[in-house]
């Protein structure tokens, strides 16, 4: 239509010039200019190309046995491997990259990615991973979901998206602490309206001492409404169901906290290609921690 446009105008242009005894010149066609998609390299890349890493992680006081939530950030160059990653307390630096592909390490402080967290799946741009670090005279372990992180402006402010991936949790109480691994999550991106809504169902349970299966508690674990920031999204309300009925695992003076962030970039749908978080709900009477990832 713009071509056409162009065209129409010039020829009107050409007419008056003529009628007036102007100076005829050829008609200008204009072409629009097809924007370039973001380009993104995935974990796996040995292009000589730096990205910049991101992420959120439960991080677990060995002193204290206080848990947070903590934002991670870093880059890593692909070709040669050199990686940083910080969590706001410790920033560990690889130069050469993970060691067989699973570790990386600073000498103090070692960062694992090896299947062993609960997530199976092939994925482009997140991974979950585990970290263990001294600092302060404090030894902390984190579980957490990391990797290339979707630039703040390539986070659309419409439309919507829905992601189908992977879930694993833990429920801890006075008496008994369970592993639900093999579960499944529901990501739901609004980004009209800046919110996220995330669900994490279809568990299999097992008892941490034992090793055996078991029952759990709960069936589901849900966050609803986190708002988005940036690349980013967090708060919302947590929620821990069995069939469909709230359950309360944590008691008295319960705190939530939910999080998550957006990876790399589906060129296709112009939305973020990947999404990871993680839910906190910890009270008086236990803890249930759960993580995802989906794309």
């Amino acid at each position: 239509m713009k071509n056409t446009i162009s065209i129409l105008a010039a020829t009107s242009s050409l007419a008056l010039l003529s009628a007036c005894g102007g100076t005829s010149t050829s008609p200008v066609i204009t072409t629009p200019i097809t924007p370039t998609a973001p380009s993104y390299e995935t974990l796996s890349s040995t292009a000589a190309v730096t990205s910049t890493l991101g992420g959120v992680a439960i991080r677990s006081n060995g002193t204290s046995g206080a848990l947070d939530v903590v934002t991670i950030s870093g880059t890593t160059t692909h070709n040669t491997g050199n990686t940083t990653i910080t969590d706001g307390t410790y920033s560990l630096t690889d130069a050469d990259g993970f060691n067989g592909g699973t570790t990386l390490t600073d000498g103090t402080s070692t960062i694992t990615v090896d299947g062993t967290q609960g997530f199976t799946g092939t994925y482009e741009y997140v991974t979950a991973y585990e970290q263990t670090y001294t600092a302060g005279g404090t030894t902390y372990d984190s579980i957490g979901i990391g990797g290339v992180i979707t630039n703040t402006s390539d986070v659309p402010t419409s439309g919507n998206a829905t992601y189908t991936g992977e879930a694993a949790a833990l429920v801890v109480t006075a008496t008994q602490g369970l592993d639900l691994n093999d579960g499944t999550s529901s990501v739901s991106a609004d980004f009209a309206s800046g919110t996220v809504t995330a669900t994490l169902t279809g568990f299999t349970a097992t008892d941490q001492t034992t090793g055996n299966t078991a029952t759990a508690p709960i069936d589901t674990i849900s966050a609803t409404g986190m708002t988005i920031a940036g690349n980013g999204f967090s708060g919302g309300t947590v929620t821990t169901t069995n069939g469909g009925a709230a359950v309360n695992i944590t008691g008295a003076n319960t705190a939530t906290a939910a999080q998550g962030a957006f990876f790399g970039y589906d060129a296709t749908n112009s939305t973020p290609d990947e999404v990871g978080g993680l839910i906190l709900q910890q009270g008086d009477d236990g803890i249930v921690a759960g993580g995802f990832i989906a794309d």
